[in-house]
């Protein structure tokens, strides 16, 4: 499927989940980080609001440094001359990043006026599991001091980062209670299916017998026939669903499927996923091939449930990305070119540090 809120926020729950002593996180206190010395701003102050919800300086400058990083990391995989001033349709390479970052700081701030809506909160539960991931983190990363020295060099303290992945946990509650009928989020099946038929979803199913790494023609040839046989038993077949399913049984994709999917997604190689497109519920493909291997795909009737956590995710980003924002003067000045100048200084003075 295409890529969802929670693959955002699961990332930072892996990397940043800490500890919450039993309270509330309090805001973000620490002496002054990569990130403010980077931005010229204190960490509390607010540069922006969301739907009247104060984004901190920090919380936004955290997330352009991942934009900046991620741009500089693609641009020198290119071997291409990096230049923030770049004209873009809409502005520079610098502004394009800025925006960036508002999206994401703006996302977050939905997620907590959500759950602060639908009187969502951490119980003991979500404390327990953050504590238990807090303590494989620092054990993948050899301690304490040196899980909280790696968080440093992205600017961030212990409250800062517990800020962060608490949100994930928000997050999850949102999810519950769209899963919920009686909850406040539930979404209805007509509302669903308009969802799922609007935005393009598939259901398929999939039968792969995958390529050997460096087979030869026969060997691929013998793979193809295979393919051929499974194909032709279920042309046979009186219940080409239920006998699907059983010759998918034995394949590589046995757990994977049936899934519903958007086409071009990447869930399914390109070749696959033009033939899925095309297809009717309950029409089989032909024998295809990709890289992958040879597979067969029967389109399956539409299951709007799949798309449950999907059509809140769309509501979560649509929120963020249509609510009033409102940038300070500081926000505006801040220049992309300068702050990632800053970035590698205040991150190599940081290295240098006993």
């Amino acid at each position: 499927m295409r890529k969802t809120v929670l693959s955002l926020l699961c990332a930072l729950s892996l990397l940043l989940t800490l500890t919450s002593c039993g309270k509330e996180p309090e805001a973000a206190q620490s002496p002054q980080s990569v990130l403010e010395a980077a931005g010229g701003l204190s960490a509390e102050e607010t540069l922006l609001t969301v739907d009247g919800r104060e984004v901190a300086a920090w919380q936004y400058l955290y997330w352009l440094a991942e934009v900046t990083d991620g741009i500089r990391s693609y641009y020198e995989g290119a071997q291409k001359p990096l230049d923030w001033s770049e004209p873009l349709e809409d502005g520079t390479l610098g502004d394009y990043a800025k925006d960036q970052a508002l999206k994401s700081a703006a996302l977050y701030a939905t997620v907590e006026t959500w759950a602060q809506r639908c009187g969502c909160a951490l119980t003991e539960a979500d404390r327990s599991a953050i504590a238990a991931d807090w303590a494989a983190r620092v054990k993948e990363n050899g301690g304490e001091e040196s899980y909280l020295t790696l968080l440093a060099q992205k600017g961030l303290d212990r409250a800062g980062a517990e800020h962060l992945a608490q949100v994930h946990y928000l997050y999850l509650k949102l999810c519950q209670l769209a899963a919920r009928p009686d909850g406040p989020l539930w979404a209805g099946e007509e509302e669903l299916a308009a969802f799922f038929q609007d935005s393009g979803y598939l259901t398929v199913d999939l039968i792969l017998v995958p390529k050997t790494a460096g087979a030869d023609a026969s060997a691929l040839d013998t793979c193809r026939q295979k393919a051929a046989g499974l194909f032709s038993q279920l042309n046979q077949s009186g219940d080409v669903t239920a006998d699907f399913a059983a010759l998918r049984a034995g394949t590589a994709v046995a757990a994977q499927y049936p899934k519903t999917l958007l086409p071009g997604d990447g869930t399914l190689p390109e070749p696959f996923a033009q033939a899925a497109a095309g297809l009717s519920p309950g029409q089989l493909s032909g024998i295809l091939e990709a890289e992958e291997g040879y597979g067969i795909l029967l389109r399956l009737p539409d299951d709007p449930q799949a798309v449950r956590q999907d059509f809140l995710d769309r509501q979560l980003q649509t929120e963020a990305e249509t609510a009033p924002v409102e940038v300070t003067e500081r926000y505006q000045a801040l220049d992309t070119a300068a702050f990632c100048a800053g970035l590698d200084q205040a991150r190599a003075a940081l290295r240098r540090t006993p």
